[in-house]
């Protein structure tokens, strides 16, 4: 599994101050930062658990383990620039 999660993240430029908190469990990888948390699903989607779904998913840390998202995208800029943001402007 622990693979699978390196593959998911290979071609992105984790920031250093973001928080590895993935669990062998979930589907995939996850990083937290400032009350935020991003799910990085593989780069190719016939990989992902769930096909369809864009490649980031965006929530608020509180909220994991619930299917609330603030945002899914396949935009690695636009998840830079939420993930950065203070938890309350989202």
């Amino acid at each position: 599994m622990w693979n699978y999660f390196k593959e998911c993240i290979k071609d992105l430029d984790i920031p250093k101050h973001w928080e590895d908190v993935s669990y062998i469990n979930d589907a995939c990888p996850s990083f937290e930062n400032n009350g935020l948390m991003v799910f990085i699903e593989h780069k190719d989607p016939s990989k992902r658990e769930c096909v369809g779904w864009s490649r980031f998913l965006i929530k608020k840390s509180e909220d994991y383990g619930y299917g609330r998202y603030i945002t899914e995208t396949n935009n690695w800029e636009i998840v830079i620039k939420l993930m950065d943001m203070e938890v309350q402007s989202v």
